[in-house]
Formats: C-alpha cells, sequence, structure tokens
C-alpha cells in the first residue's frame, strides 16, 4: 500500500511538470490554452482528492493491520502458555506412569518372591501341606511348618543306626541327631561327626574331643562343638582332597614338567653363583680396613703379609699388587684391571642364565595356557559342555603352567637381583682397593730394581 501512495505521488507530480512545461510552451496561444489549464487544474484537483482518499485508506489499513497484528501476538502468547501447561502435565503424566510401572513391577518381584518362599516350603514339606487357595493362606502355612521345623532342629535324639567309618566300613552305633541339621555316632566309648553320603547313609567326619563328647553324651550343649552342618540328608558331600604337588605337576602336562625343570635348574644355578660369590667375597671388608690402616703408615711388609693370608677375590688383587710394587703407576693400574677383569668373570658366572630363566619361565606359562584352551575348546567340539569334568584337564593345564611360570620366575629374578648386586659390590671393594694401593705406593719412595718409584 505505501508502495502504491508512493506511485500516486509521482504520478501527480509527473503532471504537474507536464502542466508547467506546457503552460511555458503555449502562454501565447490563447483562449485554447486556458481552456487547457483549467482542465488541467480540475485533473490535478481530482488526483489530489484522490490521494487523500487513498492515504486515509491506507492509514484505516495499516490500523486494522496493527490490531490485527496484535490480537496475532495475544494469542499466539496464549497458545504458548497453554502448551507449556500441557507439556507440564505431559511429563506429569509420564512420570507418574513410570512410577505405577515401577510400583507394578515391585509388587511382581514381590509376588515372586513369595511364590519362591511358597516353592521351597512345598519341596521342604511337601505340596500336600500347602495345598491352600490363595497366597496368603499357603504363606501362613508355610511359616507356620517352617517354625516346627526350626524348634525340632533343636531337639537331641539318640537311636540305634549304622554309619561307614573313615575306611567305608559299615559299623553300628548309637546315633545322635540335632535336629535335622547334625548327626554324631558314638562308638566304643568315642564320638564321632558325621557327614552325609547320600540316599539317607552318614559317613565319619571327625572325632570329637573329648570334652565335647562327655558333655554330648550327658545331653549338654557344649559352648564349641565340632559338628558338620548339612541341608539334605539324601545329598552326598565330597569332601574336598589336598591335592598334591605331584598332583598338580601332573595336571600341567609337559610344558609345566619342562618349567619345573627351568627353576631346579635355575636353583642350582643360584647355589653354584652363591658359592662362587662367597668364596670370592672371604672376608673382604676386614682385608680393606687392615690394608688402609697399613698403608696409611707406610707398611708396605705388614700389608703383604696381610694379602698373603686371605683368600678371594680382594685377597688375590691385594697379593697381585703388593708383589708388584716396583713397577710404575701406569703399570699397576693395568695390573689391577687385568686382575679384576679375570675375577669378573668368576663373579658374572651364571648371571645372564637365571635373567634369562626368569623371563622364560612366564612365557612357558602363557604358552601352557594357551595350549590348555585349545585342548579345552577341542573337547568342547567334540563332547559339548555337559561334564564339566570333561573340560577339567585343558583348564588344569592353562592355569597350573600359569602359576608355575610365576612361581619358577619370580623368586629366579629375585635371588639374580641379589646375586647381582653382591657382585657387583665385591667389585666396587675390588676398585677402591686397587685404587688405595696405587695411590700409596706411588705416593712413597720404594725402590726397584729398576730405581722407578
Amino acid at each position: 500500500m505505501k508502495n502504491f501512495t508512493l506511485r500516486i505521488s509521482a504520478m501527480v507530480l509527473t503532471v504537474l511538470i507536464l502542466f508547467l512545461n506546457s503552460a511555458n510552451s503555449f502562454a501565447a496561444s490563447g483562449p485554447v490554452v486556458d481552456d487547457l489549464q483549467k482542465a488541467y487544474q480540475k485533473e490535478i484537483l481530482f488526483l489530489m482528492s484522490y490521494k487523500k482518499e487513498i492515504e486515509k485508506k491506507l492509514s484505516e489499513v495499516q490500523k486494522d493491520r496493527a490490531s490485527r497484528l496484535q490480537a496475532a501476538k495475544s494469542e499466539i502468547h496464549q497458545l504458548e502458555e497453554k502448551l507449556l501447561s500441557m507439556q507440564t502435565q505431559n511429563e506429569l503424566s509420564k512420570k507418574r506412569l513410570s512410577d505405577l510401572e515401577n510400583e507394578s513391577a515391585d509388587k511382581i518381584d514381590n509376588q515372586k518372591a513369595l511364590s519362591g518362599i511358597v516353592d521351597q516350603a512345598a519341596l521342604r514339606f511337601g505340596k500336600e501341606a500347602l495345598d491352600k487357595e490363595g497366597l496368603n493362606e499357603q504363606l501362613t502355612t508355610a511359616f507356620s511348618l517352617s517354625a516346627q521345623d526350626l524348634q525340632s532342629q533343636t531337639e537331641y535324639k539318640w537311636t540305634e543306626g549304622e554309619f561307614f567309618d573313615g575306611d567305608g566300613e559299615k559299623q553300628t552305633g548309637k546315633i545322635l541327631s540335632v535336629g535335622s541339621i547334625a548327626k554324631f555316632a558314638q562308638k566304643d566309648g568315642d564320638m564321632f561327626s558325621l557327614y552325609p553320603a547320600g540316599d539317607g547313609h552318614f559317613k565319619v567326619w571327625k572325632k570329637l574331643p573329648s570334652g565335647q563328647a562327655g558333655q554330648l553324651k550327658s545331653s549338654e550343649v557344649p559352648e564349641v562343638l565340632s559338628a558338620f552342618v548339612y541341608e539334605d540328608a539324601s545329598k552326598e558331600f565330597q569332601p574336598k582332597e589336598e591335592i598334591s604337588f605331584m598332583k598338580r605337576a601332573e595336571a600341567g602336562g609337559p610344558i609345566g614338567a619342562v618349567i619345573i625343570g627351568l627353576g631346579l635348574l635355575g636353583l642350582v644355578l643360584a647355589g653354584l653363583r652363591w658359592k662362587d660369590l662367597k668364596l670370592s667375597y672371604g672376608s673382604g671388608s676386614q682385608l680393606k680396613q687392615k690394608l688402609e690402616v697399613a698403608l696409611d703408615q707406610g707398611n708396605f711388609e705388614e700389608a703383604k703379609d696381610l694379602a698373603e693370608h686371605q683368600r678371594g677375590a680382594l685377597g688375590r688383587l691385594s697379593r697381585k699388587l703388593l708383589q708388584n710394587l716396583q713397577k710404575g703407576r701406569q703399570s699397576l693400574e693395568d695390573l689391577a684391571g687385568e686382575v679384576i677383569l679375570k675375577e669378573s668373570q668368576k663373579l658374572d658366572r651364571f648371571s645372564s642364565l637365571l635373567v634369562v630363566f626368569a623371563s622364560v619361565a612366564p612365557l612357558l606359562g602363557l604358552l601352557g595356557t594357551v595350549t590348555g584352551m585349545i585342548a579345552t575348546f577341542d573337547t568342547i567340539t567334540e563332547f559339548g559342555t555337559g561334564n564339566p569334568k570333561l573340560l577339567s584337564g585343558g583348564i588344569s593345564e592353562a592355569l597350573v603352567t600359569t602359576m608355575f611360570g610365576l612361581i619358577v620366575a619370580v623368586p629366579i629374578l629375585l635371588v639374580a637381583q641379589v646375586l647381582g648386586s653382591w657382585g657387583d659390590r665385591i667389585k666396587a671393594d675390588m676398585e677402591q682397593t686397587a685404587m688405595m694401593i696405587i695411590n700409596s705406593v706411588t705416593g712413597k719412595k720404594v725402590s726397584g730394581d729398576d730405581g722407578s718409584l
């Protein structure tokens, strides 16, 4: 509408310009020009009135547009508030629905738990005892029967019966039943605790101390009672057997045997290296202190006597140097280096092998793990997973070899490090002693065959 008004205004201005131009051009034309001028004036008046009318309509349209826009904004604001309210109600409804679903699931879980209690009671007391309508009645009956059974389990009852001794021989004697959770047998004045052997039979678990046995015979309850508490006498209990080292070694297979052999060999090498270090060390610390005192006093003869009566690497190094006092410093240093190098070969013997054994042992254990798992999967492929005993061989090999690998690697590594530190300390003592002797000799005048210091 605004563009239209501008166009009308432009048209009016154009007409005025044309009129002025025509008036200037035909100023001398006479009456015809006057008529034309009047016609133009009428047209201009008409256009100006038409412009005012259009501007009035434009103002009305703009007011109507502003009013409708305000109404639309108000309606949009109301709709937004309504949408927000509906969204809030929707979220509250969802939360309420979620709470109801959780509450329903809890009730279902509680009902299942209560039904499980009823099922356990039915297994214990029989389905006929719980043949009631309604879960509440069944629970009431189950708790009542459980209370009676619990009370009966605290009663002592002596009967004549049979049991099996530790060798599997059937014996006859008095049986003391402590409710339905424990049994004891009396035979030749001794009492034994029993454990279920299957099908209602019982076998000797262990012999009771005399104090406990005496109290049980008198129907008294000992403060401490060695009893095997069972839940179902019809199920056989298998006592856990102590697995010997040989059985574990057999379970490890060939790789386990290799690891054990590696460990034994490493132990022998460690023992030999310890012996070499012990012989090389001798009484090195004492000799070092005595030599230091004698050399400080310039008493080389006493130092020679001390070195002559000492064994070990330090004694051999000291004798070699003190026997060649007439040589120069460079010669003594070369001689000391030669002796230290020769002794180092003895001190470092088997050190590399021990480190290799410590590194190889866990790798062999890992290899045994892989081969054991391969054997397990082969068994699963052939026989399935129905019988766990068929899988135990491969699993045992996988686990036992790993255990053996670590058992061998850790001690050997520790021993190798300790012996290596000991050897390094002996080398350090040899170097210090050699430097002490050379410095003492070259700092004193010692006449030789060639007159050198």
